[in-house]
């Protein structure tokens, strides 16, 4: 439920232990996350996080070479205490735009294959 009062969570240990978790997730030996947005307003958390997949090696010849980078988002909102899979989307950047999916997709697909 939304009250209007969003509270910025970023500057908070929440935020602190969300990233340090996230960054783990990010794949490649650059690759890291940030929060761009963590806002609590009633029991809705707003989020939105970027993470970068991101892996290169030295050149021989100097500098480096970028081996892949991918940027990931997690954008959305949902209810702390009472979550729906359809709150949570997942999106990545490709060459055609942004593909998205929802927690809500991923069961759909899980679920055929558990019955």
């Amino acid at each position: 439920m939304e009250d209007g009062m969003a509270i910025d969570l970023r500057n908070t240990p929440v935020a602190t232990a969300l990233d340090d978790y996230l960054d783990q997730l990010c794949k490649g030996n650059e690759g890291n996350a940030d929060i761009n947005r963590l806002e609590l307003d009633g029991t809705v958390m707003h989020y939105d996080i970027t993470m970068q997949h991101l892996h290169r090696i030295k050149n021989p010849f100097g500098g480096k070479i970028t081996v892949y980078s991918v940027t990931t988002h997690a954008r959305g909102k949902v209810d702390v205490l009472n979550p729906k899979p359809s709150d949570v989307k997942f999106c990545v950047d490709s060459p055609f735009g942004e593909v998205c999916a929802t927690l809500s997709d991923i069961i759909k697909i899980a679920a055929g294959y558990v019955a």
